[in-house]
């Protein structure tokens, strides 16, 4: 169990402009809705100024959702009770005067079923004030962690920029030894055997072409092969 404030406000009349009443001696009486038991009965409520009146509830169960009746003890007008459940943790408390629409102070603008709606304890506001607080400092992380990026990027880049060279180098080699750009040199023995050959991996189509060995050259591989009666026996592939 816990303690919370539950909050009402009284008016001086049902129609607006209403002053607010002071002075009074209200009392709240609270009910357990599940099994419909009386948890406070008549219990007296402390001004706090301008209208408004609170009770402090000692035995507040969060969990258990209850209702309550606040009697302004005036004997006549619509505004002697106001109500409210923790429903939500807001509370609906009693109606606005008749004449009345809430955010204008125009008597002639009418709403019968506007209800005063007022934050049921205390600290919802500053809970409110730090989600806010805290949802801006976020903001400001998350807009400098975005502008730190590029500046991060690049640093991990040349970090590792030996091994992204060696990636690209080992993308090519793999490119040509799938026969992409690739310049072959064989070399027959006096059986017609083809028992070597030269193998050049080269970047692009226009180098393989020229094939003078260093233009454009990715990697060289030597073949060698060994034969029993003019059929290949073994045959080895080594990058040079």
């Amino acid at each position: 169990m816990t303690s919370e404030t539950i909050t009402t406000y009284y008016t001086t009349s049902t129609v607006a402009p209403a002053a607010p009443s002071t002075g009074l001696s209200p009392t709240i009486s609270i009910w357990k809705v599940s099994d419909n038991t009386a948890l406070v009965n008549e219990a007296a409520m402390t001004e706090v100024g301008g209208g408004y009146y609170k009770y402090v509830y000692s035995a507040y169960d969060p969990t258990i959702r209850i209702v309550f009746r606040c009697n302004s003890a005036v004997a006549t007008g619509d505004f002697r009770y106001t109500w409210g459940s923790n429903s939500d943790d807001l509370q609906m408390v009693g109606k606005l005067p008749t004449n009345y629409i809430m955010g204008s102070s125009v008597a002639s603008n009418k709403d019968d079923e506007i209800d005063n709606i007022s934050l049921y304890t205390d600290t919802v506001e500053g809970t409110l004030s730090a989600i806010s607080l805290s949802q801006a400092t976020n903001y400001a992380t998350l807009r400098s962690d975005i502008a730190a990026v590029p500046a991060l990027a690049r640093a991990e880049m040349d970090a590792n920029s030996t091994k992204f060279a060696s990636m690209t180098s080992t993308l090519a080699r793999i490119a040509g030894l799938v026969h992409e750009n690739t310049y072959v040199t064989f070399t027959y023995d006096g059986n017609s055997d083809n028992t070597t050959s030269t193998i050049q991996l080269y970047d692009t189509k226009a180098n393989a072409d020229t094939h003078n060995g260093t233009t454009g050259l990715v990697a060289t591989y030597n073949m060698a092969a060994t034969y029993a009666a003019h059929v290949p026996a073994t045959v080895k592939v080594t990058k040079a």
